[in-house]
């Protein structure tokens, strides 16, 4: 079997086109509203294609800029917690979540 190693980069365009592909289960926020729109992919077989393997799902991030990024969880549950973190941060309340609260860490 021959591993396929792919860069941050690759990765985080291959997830944002799944979101522009309808590919993700969930969104949240708006980059006119609250300056950040998030997109939630949970995998079931495309974890390993993605250069993921062994991940339960992804968050892609999106500001106001254009900068994407994204986290990638092992598991439901830390997927599950951080997408709840981005629920909450895109209707503007406090969340526990350095990462996904207002003033992100530069």
């Amino acid at each position: 079997m021959t591993t396929i190693r792919k860069t941050d980069s690759e990765i985080l365009s291959a997830l944002y086109d799944l979101t522009l592909d309808g590919g993700h289960d969930g969104e949240c926020g708006s980059v006119d509203e609250t300056g950040y729109w998030y997109g939630l992919i949970r995998f079931s077989t495309e974890a390993d294609e993605l250069g993921l393997p062994g991940m339960a799902g992804a968050i892609v991030e999106v500001d106001s800029y254009g900068f994407k990024g994204y986290n990638a969880y092992e598991t439901t549950e830390e997927l599950d917690s951080a997408w709840a973190d981005c629920e909450a941060s895109a209707a503007g309340e406090e969340v526990e979540d350095e990462y996904y609260s207002s003033g992100r860490p530069g």
